[in-house]
């Protein structure tokens, strides 16, 4: 059998259909895309989105959001449409942006934003990570490089290193105790947000072994396995190992092994004079102990 080839569609034909859209609605009075596209740190493939955004008034957004969506097929044929703040079960957060999540048969995807124009100067300060395409009345002009400054690794700081600690181990406590209740779900969750802690703190470590932090790990953390050692990307995604309640107690075992193994690196690295050991590890083990004896 012989599987039929997509052909993908250009960066340029993408953002030439969306100008001419644009340029014909007097409403629409600036365009700009953002993200992956914009980034001079990532390395762009075929399956890099479109994040788009149109500013116009508010008036406007409200005729767009209650009219039909056959207006979007001027972008290509829909295979499958997302709105998220016309959706029931998860209510909007975007307070007052309304968008578009656009699949097409093409594999190209758009994520379009509707931002009412007198937003424009918040979303001028707060997204970096932009170009602008159109602008009908030079707002943005004049703007600064496309940045991913606003992701680059979180700063090293005595008190944020406790937190990291803290917070951690204050979930370790939570895990155990799902484990020991059998609540293999709730675990899973908890867990979820123990691995944000390990994130953090291989973040830190990596940083001041590059003596840097003006740098962005991608997305989720994406990027961390590049900066990894094979054995170390190994212990990490066996911290992913879930299922049943054996899983789940391995895998607790397994992630905070890992976090004091790097804790105490950052530790040698960087507190070497601050801390005779690793905060909260003896304290949440030793609660743990009493769990178990209840």
């Amino acid at each position: 059998m012989i599987c039929k080839s997509i052909l993908v569609r250009k960066e340029q034909e993408i953002i030439s259909l969306i100008l001419h859209f644009a340029s014909k609605i007097d409403s629409i009075r600036a365009v700009t895309l953002e993200g992956s596209r914009v980034n001079p740190n990532i390395k762009q493939d075929i399956f890099c989105d479109y994040d788009i955004s149109f500013f116009l008034d508010r008036q406007s957004i409200y005729d767009f959001q209650n009219s039909n969506d056959e207006w979007l097929k001027v972008f290509g044929n829909l295979v499958m449409l997302q709105k998220p703040e016309s959706m029931e079960l998860y209510p909007p957060d975007l307070n007052g942006w309304f968008s578009y999540l656009m699949l097409f048969d093409d594999g190209v995807r758009i994520d379009l934003k509707l931002i009412p124009v007198e937003d424009m100067p918040f979303y001028k300060d707060s997204e970096k990570l932009m170009r602008v395409l159109l602008d009908k009345d030079n707002f943005f002009s004049p703007l600064n490089d496309p940045s991913d400054s606003a992701f680059f690794i979180k700063p090293l700081t005595k008190q944020s290193f406790l937190d990291c600690c803290n917070d951690f181990y204050w979930l370790y406590v939570c895990v155990s105790k799902d484990i020991l209740r059998c609540e293999v779900l709730l675990a899973n969750a908890h867990l979820n947000m123990m691995r944000e802690g390990i994130f953090i703190l291989l973040s830190w470590h990596i940083a001041l072994k590059q003596r840097n932090f003006e740098f962005s790990l991608g997305k989720e953390y994406k990027f961390l396995p590049h900066f990894l050692s094979k054995a170390q990307t190994k212990k990490l995604y066996s911290c992913f190992n879930l299922g049943n309640k054996k899983q789940a107690k391995k895998t607790l075992k397994v992630l905070e092994k890992f976090f004091a193994q790097n804790a105490r690196g950052i530790i040698d690295l960087y507190f070497r004079n601050t801390f005779c050991s690793l905060p909260y590890r003896k304290e949440a083990l030793s609660y743990v102990k009493i769990l178990k004896n209840m």
